[in-house]
């Protein structure tokens, strides 16, 4: 894992490098920009965002210093690992960033990584905490 500048943005994030997706991120510069920029037009210094799937932070980091709090979910380990790494070296002390995949039953779930940079992982059956919101009664 290593610490990079993104081009674009000029924020630091972490990531696994020696992969395919990750030489083009640090050639080119982090992707989903132009979500990022149309999600900012919801936000203000009051709001909260929940980032579901934060992967390395992107969404969190970014809108972090947008909004008054952040909620980060991620549940595949060295992606929150990098999350966590790109939180603290920009000092990201609004985003609380949990280790846990959310959905509809509570349990533990396993992670099944598909990419080398860890952004298709799926979930197969039980292995890490999954939280689950009550229903509505």
């Amino acid at each position: 894992m290593d610490v990079f500048t993104d081009k674009c943005t000029g924020v630091q994030f972490c990531m696994k490098t020696g992969n395919h997706s990750a030489e083009k991120i640090l050639e080119e510069g982090i992707t989903d920009h132009a979500l990022i920029d149309w999600c900012k037009q919801f936000i203000s210094k009051d709001s909260v965002f929940v980032d579901i799937g934060a992967h390395i932070g992107k969404y969190s980091i970014i809108l972090g210093k947008e909004c008054k709090e952040v909620y980060a979910f991620e549940p595949e380990k060295s992606n929150f690992d990098c999350l966590s790494i790109g939180l603290s070296v920009n000092n990201m002390y609004n985003v609380k960033a949990e280790k846990v995949a959310l959905g509809e039953e509570e349990g533990n779930v396993k992670i099944k990584r598909y990419s080398e940079d860890g952004t298709d992982c799926t979930v197969l059956q039980l292995d890490c905490l999954l939280y689950t919101s009550p229903s509505p009664r």
